[in-house]
């Protein structure tokens, strides 16, 4: 979901993706042990160090699926009378599935 928004929105691409990159700039090995130090060695800390890790490729892999719908066929379906959502569902996400699948 964050990033079909990071994908639709201008704004989100100018707050969010930042922090996204800027997050994988630290390291996972870091980040654990305060993790672990602050929220035991329960299951939250595992699923949150777990999180931290699958957020960033799955949310870039959603971004470059939707990006890859090429200029001709988005302008092909507004020319034909496609909305926003017509243009979302029957064609970028289609065209994203192979993307996000691998993620």
């Amino acid at each position: 979901m964050l990033g079909v928004l990071v994908s639709f929105s201008t704004i989100a691409r100018q707050t969010v993706y930042p922090l996204l990159v800027s997050s994988q700039m630290i390291p996972k090995v870091a980040i654990a042990p305060v993790l672990i130090i602050w929220f035991g060695t329960g299951l939250e800390a595992k699923v949150l160090i777990a999180f931290q890790i699958a957020l960033f490729s799955i949310t870039l892999s959603t971004m470059v699926g939707l990006d890859a719908a090429g200029r001709d066929s988005m302008k092909l379906f507004h020319s034909m009378g496609a909305g926003p959502l017509d243009t979302c569902f029957k064609l970028r996400l289609p065209t994203a599935l192979p993307n996000i699948s691998r993620a």
